[in-house]
């Protein structure tokens, strides 16, 4: 994961802790991956949150199907909570997706929100195309395209509210 994370030793170990409620799948692979749903691992420990939080996706296969492209983006929150995963973070650390890079075979795409537009922008290679305001419209053109999801980038921002304007949920 991102700058600031460090491997644990010096502490003793810690119960795992439970998971926030309504932990979405990302934050529950995220907070196995960082060692707090087992007992006899080294926890990875953020000691403060970034600017930039870049996650980085596994797939097994570069022809993913339809469903599996959806599957994965269904797991794709567009707001993290980084406390909800690093635990020793002090305060909140909300950060916002940014943008995403995509591949099919061995074309690869980025999809980038533009703060100037106020909409999501498709990147492949000398075009850029406008995609929408929300990231279900990022979401249905990975779909329609077969573009498998491979690194995340999200920034830091100030504040824990969900999409819905609501406080996020801990």
């Amino acid at each position: 994961p991102g700058a600031g994370v460090v491997a644990g030793t010096a502490a003793p170990p810690l119960a795992p802790s439970p998971l926030p409620p309504l932990a979405s799948p990302l934050v529950s692979v995220l907070r196995k991956v960082a060692g707090l749903d087992d007992e006899t691992r080294h926890k990875l420990r953020m000691l403060q949150s970034p600017r930039v939080f870049t996650l980085g996706l596994v797939s097994n296969t570069a022809h993913a199907s339809k469903t599996e492209i959806s599957e994965s983006l269904d797991g794709i929150q567009e707001r993290l909570n980084l406390r909800d995963v690093y635990e020793s973070l002090g305060r909140e650390a909300c950060c916002q997706l940014q943008a995403l890079t995509a591949f099919y075979e061995s074309h690869y795409v980025c999809f980038c929100y533009s703060q100037a537009a106020g909409q999501w922008i498709h990147y492949d290679d000398d075009t850029r195309r406008l995609v929408g305001r929300d990231f279900d419209a990022v979401k249905a053109k990975c779909v329609a395209g077969r573009l498998h999801p491979q690194l995340l980038f999200y920034e830091g921002v100030d504040g824990c509210r969900g999409t819905d304007g609501r406080p996020m949920h801990r």
